[in-house]
């Protein structure tokens, strides 16, 4: 009896030693789970019957492999066609132009600084001949004004050299309160001089910020036109209203309440005592 069960027992360890484990498929490969069977996966490694010397293996329509004697766009590089690509030691047929334009209409650069030679001028012109446009708003400085200048030879160390007058302005400023005498003081090689009336109020208003040299006292009109266009305005300042204005202060000479003179007070045509003291207001 025992002996029958050392059998069996031996039986049963042969049997289990000839189990084959199975086969698990790597890249390119199928393996049959019922039979154990290793193939190519034709879907991703070419299989073909054979191929003619020189053909290439190509994925063809259907997802297969296809035999061919050329690569689809084989002649073109980056999606353009070889001849539209020069050799090496080649000369381009066009090398002479820029974007299809003749070298003729480059501008040059022989300072090798990378600004062209006649970079300093346009249309052939310095920019001397050409209108600045300081403010960056395309409009051109001298297009904002008329300027008038006196024409009179002026020494600046002996006499007060006023600028321009800016003809039809608009509101720029206002000086420091002031009476209807307007008073300047300026230097000379003779010390300190003062200029009054007209030429004092205009070199006056030349100081005010936001003015400039062609600044001047305003008229009626300028402030007018100035209230047209939004600009904010003093609520009360002098400006010069010429003939019927109440003289402006026998010319901005005087300073007594025996006198009166043009004031700005959100309108034209209202007179004030020339002993108020008010800003001048500036038009440029």
């Amino acid at each position: 009896m025992r002996a029958l069960a050392l059998i069996a027992l031996s039986l049963g360890c042969i049997s289990k030693g000839t189990e084959i484990p199975p086969v698990h498929a790597g890249a390119g490969v199928t393996v049959d789970a019922k039979t154990q069977t290793v193939s190519i996966d034709p879907a991703v490694v070419p299989v073909l019957p054979s191929c003619a010397e020189g053909e290439v293996v190509v994925r063809g329509a259907d997802a297969g492999w296809d035999c061919t004697s050329a690569i689809a766009n084989a002649d073109m590089v980056d999606g353009m066609h070889a001849s539209s690509f020069m050799a090496a030691g080649a000369v381009a047929a066009d090398s002479s132009k820029l974007g299809g334009v003749p070298a003729a209409n480059y501008a040059r650069s022989t300072a090798g600084d990378g600004v062209a030679d006649d970079a300093k001028t346009l249309g052939g012109a310095l920019p001397a001949a050409f209108a600045t446009a300081s403010a960056g708003d395309g409009v051109a400085d001298s297009a904002k004004r008329v300027l008038v200048t006196s024409g009179v030879t002026c020494l600046p160390l002996v006499h007060y050299c006023p600028g321009p007058v800016s003809v039809g302005g608009v509101y720029c400023g206002s000086t420091d309160p002031t009476t209807g005498s307007f008073t300047f003081a300026y230097m000379t090689l003779r010390g300190q001089l003062n200029v009054t009336g007209y030429l004092a109020g205009k070199a006056l208003c030349e100081k005010a910020t936001g003015c400039g040299e062609a600044a001047h006292p305003c008229n009626t009109d300028e402030l007018v036109r100035s209230a047209e266009l939004g600009v904010s305005l003093p609520g009360s300042a002098w400006y010069s209203g010429g003939p019927g204005s109440a003289n402006d202060c026998m010319g901005w000479t005087n300073g007594t309440s025996t006198y009166s003179g043009s004031n700005w007070g959100g309108y034209p045509g209202v007179w004030m005592s020339c002993a108020s003291s008010v800003p001048i207001a500036c038009c440029l």
